[in-house]
């Protein structure tokens, strides 16, 4: 891990960190998550609003991303990286 320019933190291959990313897009998350570029960034921690109906959608996208669900809260849920999950 390397420090970047500012208060970015940055992997060893120079991909940008994000510790936590929260998501309520009133209904749209399922379009932001499935053109999102995560291999482009190190995402630790992802919460995000979900309904009924959109829950299984998001972990449709979120889990073959490489992330695992940890927690539901109310509507929202709760993801971790895998590397992250190990960590746990």
């Amino acid at each position: 891990r390397r420090q970047g320019s500012g208060s970015i933190s940055m992997t060893e291959d120079g991909r940008p960190t994000i510790d936590l990313m929260s998501v309520d897009a009133e209904g749209a998350e399922i379009d932001i998550f499935k053109e999102f570029p995560f291999e482009a960034w190190d995402i630790r921690t992802i919460v995000v609003e979900v309904s009924r109906r959109s829950c299984m959608a998001v972990d449709s996208l979120l889990l073959p991303a490489g992330f695992v669900k940890i927690a539901a809260l109310g509507k929202d849920a709760v993801y971790v990286s895998r590397e992250m999950a190990s960590r746990i």
